[in-house]
């Protein structure tokens, strides 16, 4: 992000990254974010948690400009938003009484879904509740979907993104076999 801050730029995150923390480290470097987050935060507020009538919202602050929307969208399903952007609570839609900050995430989500479907695409995830294992493995995913659109820029090959996967697994696979093997000893003159 680093040529993108202190330019009064919008950071739009999903709920893998959006944490107060990466809110307020944001702020110092003037940049704004807007982000769902994760029900299970310890962060969030148990108000904002409980079960509310339906397409109804809460706006809870933290500080000047820091607010957290729980929008009620679903019978048993709270969207919750924080964001940096928008520090009160205004409607857009009379009917769903959707909150500005979540037309705000739906208009400016487009590169997070697109990123993550091609990242779930060929993933390398797997069922653990080890935290540091779950970090290792998106960046494994995102780090693969962008070598593959580096490889293509780069390249112009035609190559599909399942056969880009096998290569570099191959390659990397290769490259780690040959570390391992045992080396010839050096004649000390």
């Amino acid at each position: 992000m680093e040529p993108y801050l202190r330019n009064g730029k919008n950071v739009t995150t999903d709920n893998f990254f959006t944490s107060l923390e990466l809110v307020n480290e944001l702020k110092k470097k003037q940049t704004s974010i807007v982000g769902t987050a994760d029900k299970a935060r310890r962060e969030l507020p148990p108000p904002a948690k409980s079960i509310q009538q339906l397409y109804s919202s809460k706006l809870f602050k933290n500080g000047d400009c820091e607010a957290l929307t729980a929008y009620q969208c679903k019978p048993e399903t709270n969207v919750y938003i924080l964001s940096s952007v928008h520090c009160q609570r205004v409607f857009l839609q009379r009917f769903l009484r959707k909150p500005e900050t979540v037309f705000y995430y739906n208009q400016t989500k487009c590169s997070v879904d697109s990123a993550d479907q091609v990242a779930r695409l060929y993933s390398v995830k797997a069922g653990t509740r080890r935290w540091p294992v779950v970090v290792f493995n998106n960046i494994l995913d995102l780090a693969c979907s962008n070598a593959f659109v580096l490889y293509k820029m780069r390249t112009n090959e035609k190559i599909s993104r399942r056969d880009f996967i096998f290569k570099l697994a191959t390659e990397l696979r290769q490259a780690y076999m040959n570390s391992k093997m045992p080396r010839a000893p050096q004649a000390h003159h």
